[in-house]
């Protein structure tokens, strides 16, 4: 029989050693490899910052400042703070929250944060633009102040609100006191939140973490980046009645390089509604999604003749079809005349005093993009 010897043991045993020697340095080259690579990066991102930070501007003071306070929270890429509006707001509210939590906010750092956010650009946010954080709120801007109990599901509407002031640290708005009306309510399990419309962008919902309420109706809040939008329509849609549809479905053949748009079968409906982009009708007749269609119609004293739509979807209802479509290629005359049609009716409308301004700035954002789409 066949065994091993005391060399081959011993042969054997220094293969095992070698082996392990060999993945010792292997591991302690990798971490060495890694440290290295890490360093190097921290490095270039430091040196990629300070060349940023030159670029927009920044004294030494702001530089110092904002690396000390980026490299607590974003030690390999403090850069990142160049790069966007959105990621500049949020890195802002992480760090102002974690200085106000630890205590260690000195009163001038607030100001080295302003300056920062002017020379970055980021101080203003345009009309149209969606807002990224409660510091982007202009002073002025007018809303209502809700609150919600934790054991109801419905909001109390408190009063009518306006920024009053706003910095890196905190927001404040002033109520709209009556003289017969009631303190708000200040009870641990009340959420409170700030609601207001901006044109051409949408209505806002912001959470308030409120630190104290005066007595002159002054709310001071915590900032925060966690707000709720939503976005305006971009046609306004109002229902009509007694609006009768006829249309025609097209067949767009092509001869050459030209389509020519032959009829094809006639539709008669009932208009159900209405906006700048589009309606929807009743027919007792099945159309088929992006079908192409012709359709006259009339609105008060104003004929419609042939304009162009297309079918979205058809649905089956009791009596016939629901259809909705989208105008196409309609010119800006037709246009401008539906839009003034669905302004004029909302204005008849909207009688209630809250919802007044709200709906009326809704068709006119409404009558904004029709116009432009």
């Amino acid at each position: 029989m066949f065994g091993f010897g005391q060399s081959d043991k011993n042969f054997m045993i220094g293969v095992f050693i070698g082996l392990f020697i060999i993945l010792v340095f292997v591991i302690i080259s990798s971490i060495i490899l890694s440290v290295q690579k890490f360093s190097q990066k921290k490095k270039d991102a430091q040196k990629r910052f300070i060349s940023e930070a030159f670029r927009m501007g920044l004294t030494e003071e702001e530089q110092t400042w904002l690396r000390t306070q980026l490299l607590k929270k974003y030690s390999i890429l403090p850069y990142a703070i160049f790069s966007s509006h959105h990621t500049f707001e949020k890195i802002i509210d992480v760090l102002v929250h974690h200085l106000i939590q630890t205590k260690v906010f000195k009163s001038d750092d607030h100001n080295i944060i302003d300056r920062i956010r002017r020379k970055l650009g980021f101080d203003t946010i345009h009309a149209n633009k969606p807002l990224i954080s409660s510091r982007n709120i202009e002073t002025g801007q007018s809303g209502r102040v809700i609150c919600q109990y934790s054991n109801k599901s419905y909001h109390q509407d408190l009063s009518p609100a306006s920024v009053c002031e706003s910095n890196e640290l905190f927001l404040k708005l002033k109520l709209n006191w009556k003289s017969n009306q009631s303190k708000i309510p200040q009870q641990a399990k009340i959420k409170y939140y700030f609601l207001f419309s901006r044109p051409n962008d949408g209505s806002y919902e912001v959470p308030l973490l409120i630190r104290q309420i005066q007595e002159d109706g002054i709310i001071e809040a915590q900032h925060t980046i966690h707000l709720k939008r939503v976005q305006f329509r971009k046609n306004v849609r109002i229902s009509v009645e007694n609006v009768s549809i006829y249309a025609r479905t097209i067949d767009h053949i092509r001869h050459g390089d030209r389509v020519h748009k032959v009829p094809r079968d006639m539709i008669r409906g009932e208009m159900i509604d209405i906006s700048g982009g589009g309606f929807s009708f009743i027919s007792n007749q099945w159309i088929h999604a992006k079908t192409s269609i012709q359709i006259t119609f009339r609105l008060d004293n104003n004929l419609f003749e042939r304009l162009e739509a297309q079918i979205i979807r058809s649905s089956p209802i009791e009596n016939g079809f629901k259809h909705h479509a989208k105008f196409v290629n309609v010119d800006i005359k037709n246009k401008e005349q539906i839009v003034k049609y669905i302004f004029n009716q909302q204005r008849k409308v909207d009688r209630h005093p809250v919802s007044n301004n709200y709906n009326s700035t809704m068709v006119l954002i409404g009558m904004n993009y029709a116009l432009l789409i």
